[in-house]
């Protein structure tokens, strides 16, 4: 896997973190900072397990050149 396929995905993952952050901002009246670590929890569980899943993914199956 070469430097592009994950600055890719990282920067589609932080759009999509950004545009769900503004979402539930704008909506979002009372308790904003429950909220906002509820959502940073989240967020960071599912890259965490996304990247993990990756690295499992490649030691079993190599991705072909």
């Amino acid at each position: 896997m070469d430097l592009l396929t994950p600055a890719v995905i990282g920067i589609g993952l932080s759009m999509d973190c950004f545009a769900v952050s503004l979402a539930i901002g704008t909506t979002t009246k009372t308790r904003l900072v429950y909220a906002a670590v509820i959502i940073a929890f989240f967020f960071g569980a599912f890259q965490a397990g996304m990247t993990a899943n990756l690295h499992a993914h490649e030691k079993v199956v190599p991705f072909p050149e």
